[in-house]
């Protein structure tokens, strides 16, 4: 899909990954990437140091569980860190560039909800068909028999809502920083697709 960028008219229509070039569809001052990147990174670490601080004044009895995935309050952390930066790039983008910080998602400024669910639909079938499969070879090769000592992973329930609830938060702040962020900070750059394209997915 295609889009016009800024506020004035492009030679031609942008790509996703040029949205962020000036109205003249040419690559922008040098420091609006720098002040992109300053103002993602800071937002990033101070809003991390701010949960660990508020984690350990506010839930003392679980701070030292915060990097531990095993447990409930360290899969939440976790996820919840990991998701910090789709905000971080929102306000990054806006900030540096003064444009839609939507236009992160998609060229037309807004989520396409009706692309996502054929992707959401897609993915999920190649996922059953992975756990099938997968499920099938372990009872062929033994390996998903269980003692009869054996017992459930602790927590196994808070940590599968946990996961349920935050993870697709944690993935979509991967698209948002590397395919969408970083991918717009590199096209601003230079307005040759390759060297952009290889640029943003060397550093992700």
């Amino acid at each position: 899909s295609q889009a016009t960028g800024g506020t004035g008219p492009a030679p031609r229509p942008l790509r996703h990954h040029e949205l962020l070039l000036d109205p003249a569809g040419r690559p922008v001052r040098w420091w609006r990437p720098v002040v992109s990147v300053l103002t993602l990174v800071i937002g990033v670490v101070a809003v991390w140091i701010a949960m660990m601080f508020s984690i350990d004044g506010l839930f003392p009895a679980v701070s030292d569980q915060v990097f531990d995935d095993a447990q409930p309050a360290g899969a939440l952390t976790t996820n919840l860190m990991l998701a910090v930066p789709i905000l971080a790039a929102i306000v990054a983008t806006r900030l540096a560039y003064g444009r839609r910080p939507l236009r992160i998602v998609s060229v037309t400024g807004r989520l396409r909800w009706g692309w996502l669910g054929w992707c959401l639909a897609a993915s999920s079938a190649v996922m059953l068909v992975a756990f099938v499969v997968g499920s099938v070879i372990d009872a062929a090769s033994g390996q998903g028999r269980t003692g009869a000592g054996s017992s459930p992973q602790p927590y196994w329930q808070a940590l599968l809502v946990i996961t349920l609830l935050t993870t697709p938060r944690q993935c979509a702040s991967e698209e948002f920083l590397c395919r969408g962020w970083l991918s717009q900070l590199m096209g601003s750059l230079t307005r040759r697709r390759i060297v952009s394209a290889l640029l943003a997915g060397g550093i992700s």
